[in-house]
């Protein structure tokens, strides 16, 4: 049965001993490789999880904005089409207002022409009406200069 040996990853080649074989040495430091080698896929696995965790986060919060941003753009659009039917309504209703303002303009033109036509015939029958008193008073001045 051989001894086992003393060396370890930190012995150098030319300090081993005669019954330490080359071969138990390298064993020794494939097994010091394999242990850091599992230490590195250890933390690799724990930065992968952990990238998946940021990675699920983000991808979490980005849909959340992407909806709260979704969500805007309809209110926004909602109202652009509330605010064109509102402006087309108020464009109609101020074609209406300026048709009803032409009428309303010639209607009074119409009435101003009548109520000219009428002042001149009522100043007319007050002119027939006021030489018509004139001659009666004159009559009656002469009627009582003849018969006092």
């Amino acid at each position: 049965m051989k001894k086992q040996s003393k060396a370890t990853v930190k012995t150098l080649v030319k300090n081993l001993k005669k019954n330490d074989s080359i071969e138990h040495y390298n064993a020794v430091l494939l097994e010091d490789i394999k242990s850091k080698m599992e230490f590195v896929i250890e933390d690799m696995e724990g930065a992968k999880s952990s990238l998946k965790e940021d990675m699920n986060r983000l991808e979490e919060r980005f849909t959340q904005e992407i909806e709260l941003l979704k969500g805007v753009l309809h209110k926004h659009s909602d109202d652009l089409d509330w605010s064109s039917k509102i402006r087309e309504m108020y464009g109609n209703n101020i074609k209406e207002n300026n048709l009803q303002i032409v009428a309303n303009n010639q209607k009074i033109e119409s009435l101003k022409l009548e109520l000219q036509q009428v002042e001149t015939r009522i100043l007319d029958k007050i002119g027939e009406r006021f030489d018509d008193h004139k001659d009666r008073v004159a009559i009656l001045e002469k009627n009582q200069i003849v018969h006092p």
